[in-house]
Parts: structure tokens; sequence; C-alpha cells
């Protein structure tokens, strides 16, 4: 029995050990954005946008993941279906392709666990080769404080997939800027209205996270990047700034796009599109749909006094348009979640005391010898 229980011991410590270095983190309270002026990610962008994927998968590590294209044939494919920018983010590794058809940026995707808590970086050739099969939430936060490099953005993929990051992750890390809220795989609309909700501004994004070249992996879901430069740095600040929208569409075609959303001085919002659309929805915090036109290619909303943001989403019968959030700003300040000492060193001596614990479960001992009985007298 007591072999068994230290059997059992080593192979739970060996499961979880990499847990025991995670320090344990203060996460800031849900705090709504707040103030008396609108921070509009649009304001004053009139010179279009570009059409950029930023999740895709090429034939890396020697065929062991999901990718059956090479990079070349990736990029050539996406060139030909009319996008300006491609990101290639292979697991842990940056791929980079001698003469790309079209222009690069930087990325690799970060994640090796159970729970598909898959992160997105880009902008950097400075792989962090390490994750947590299994993780708690700040192991989490623990990750993407180590995978923030200057200059790079962090974004959650698939956050609803196998609730990778769920509603209570997403309210409570902080560090991150972009959000995949369309995927191939999975939609996670109701995840960011939760960060949102919680004041974390955190930007849409969109992606095909194709593995191949096939037709129907490519043109799903992508994004469109206020940006005249294709660089990787103008892509890259236009990504942070929230001069983007996601489209959800068909074959990589979109019927209607964003010709411009602006914000009145008397907080009235004005949102202007290049083709009617079937339906216009302004939601609030929460996701709560408030508004809903039909049959429109102009729209106008005003907010309530406690509304603390404002996001649209268009609807056509191709496509559906996912605007970034328009939130209330000047009394509001970006929250970090901070290391909290005292239960940090609480938890390392938890662990120490568990260790010891199974080391003198499997120390040796000392064999006895049975007395053997007396024989019975002649």
């Amino acid at each position: 029995m007591r072999r068994a229980a230290f059997v059992i011991g080593i192979v739970g410590l060996i499961a979880v050990a990499p847990l025991a270095a995670v320090p344990a983190y203060d996460f800031p309270e849900a705090r709504p954005f707040s103030g008396t002026v609108w921070r509009n990610p649009y304001e004053g962008w009139w010179s279009g946008f570009q059409k950029v994927n930023l999740h895709a998968h090429s034939r890396a590590w020697g065929g062991l993941t999901a990718g059956a294209s090479s990079a070349e044939e990736l990029a050539s494919t996406y060139a030909r279906w009319g996008f300006n920018a491609l990101a290639i983010s292979n697991y842990f590794e940056v791929t980079r392709i001698a003469e790309p058809p079209l222009p690069m940026v930087r990325a690799y995707e970060h994640g090796l666990n159970f729970t598909k808590s898959h992160r997105l970086v880009l902008g950097t050739d400075d792989v962090v080769p390490f994750d947590f099969p299994f993780s708690s939430r700040s192991a989490r936060q623990w990750v993407i404080d180590a995978i923030g490099r200057p200059g790079a953005l962090v974004g959650l993929n698939h956050p609803s997939l196998r609730q990778g990051h769920a509603c209570a992750d997403t309210e409570a890390l902080t560090g991150y800027q972009l959000f995949e809220v369309h995927n191939a795989y999975a939609t996670s609309a109701f995840e960011w209205d939760c960060a949102l909700s919680a004041g974390r501004l955190v930007w849409a994004m969109g992606n095909d996270d194709s593995h191949s070249t096939r037709e129907e992996g490519i043109g799903i879901a992508w994004n469109m990047v206020g940006t005249q430069a294709l660089d990787e740095a103008s892509i890259l600040s236009a990504l942070g700034q929230g001069r983007s929208y996601v489209v959800r569409g068909e074959r990589g075609q979109m019927d209607a796009a964003l010709l411009g959303l602006t914000v009145e001085p008397s907080g009235a919002m004005r949102l202007e599109l290049s083709q009617p659309a079937a339906r216009v929805e302004w939601l609030t915090d929460g996701g709560a749909v408030r508004q809903v036109d039909v049959d429109v290619d102009r729209s106008t909303f005003t907010p309530h006094p406690h509304d603390h943001y404002v996001r649209v989403v268009v609807r056509t019968p191709r496509t559906e348009l996912v605007l970034n959030p328009v939130v209330r700003s000047g009394s509001w300040t970006a929250p970090v979640a901070s290391i909290d000492w005292p239960l940090t060193l609480g938890s390392w001596a938890a662990w120490l005391l568990c260790a010891m614990s199974v080391a003198w479960l499997g120390r040796p001992r000392k064999h006895l010898r049975l007395v053997e009985p007396m024989q019975r007298a002649a």
C-alpha cells in the first residue's frame, strides 16, 4: 500500500511539477471603461483597408503538426485569393520564405496543452518554447507575460475552443492586445464581450486557421487592416491601435465594406457602409443588442450614459463585419495583473511539503525478520 501511494505521488508530481514554479497572480477586478470622451479606433481614417490573414499553418516540424502544404504554396495561394499580407503561424516556429509572393508578418502560435489555450505572437523572432500541459489561470498569465516582447502583439487564439480561454479567463487576464473572435473552428464573441465588459481593451481579429491550400479552408475569416503601407511595422501599428475590423465571408469575398465610423461631439455614433446591409446591430456592455437597423448603408446610434463601450456587427447575405469597440476614455487606465508574493511563497512552501511527503513515502526501510515460532518440545 505504501509503495502504491509512493508511485501515485511520483506520477502526480511529474504531471503537475511545472506548475510549481508558477507564481500566483493578483488579477485586477473588473473595471469598466470610464470617462467623458469616447475613444474611436477609426477616428480620422479614410484611406482604406488591407486584407490580411494572421493565423495559418504550413508543413512544419517534419510533418508532425497538422500543416499539409509548404509555406511557399500557402503564401502563393493567399496571394492568388487577393490577400494583401499574410502571417504563417506555425507552432513555436517563425516561418520564413526566401521570396514571398506577398508581404509577410513574423508570427508563431504558442500552445502545447490539453485545453487548447493557444496564443498568437506577432512581430518577433524570439520564440518561447515552453508551455504547461495542464494550466491554471496564473500559469496562463505567466505565459502571456513571458511571450510578450516590445513592439510585438499577443492575441488569444480561438478562446471558446474547448474553453481554452473561457469567460472567467478573459475577464481576468491582462497583457494581451488581440482577440480571435472568428476562426474556422470557433466563434468567440461571447468571451470577447466578457473581456470588454471587464475593462480589458483588446481588439478583434478573425483568421482562417488554415492547415493547407484546400479551398474550403481559405477565405473563411480575415482582417481588414487600416494601413496604406504593407510592411510589418505598419500592419502591427494599425492592429495595435484597433484600426481594423473582422470579416467572416465566403471564399474570401465580401459584399459590404466599412467606409467610416465617427463619433459626434454630442456622443452620437455614425456608421457608413459601401453597400446596404441586411442588418446593422449596435451592441453595448455584455454584448447586449441595443439597436437594429435593416436594409441600410448608414446608421446612427446614441449610447446611454451608463454604456461603457459600443461595438457594431454588420450582416449581409454573405458577409459579417465585426467592428472594434468605441470605448469610454479619460478616467480609465489599462489594468495589469501582478504577482501576489505572499500567496506565491505559501504555494511554493506547500509544493515543497508535498515533495518531502512523497520522498518520505519512498524512503528505504530495513526489512524486519520474522521471529520463527518456537519448536514444540519433543
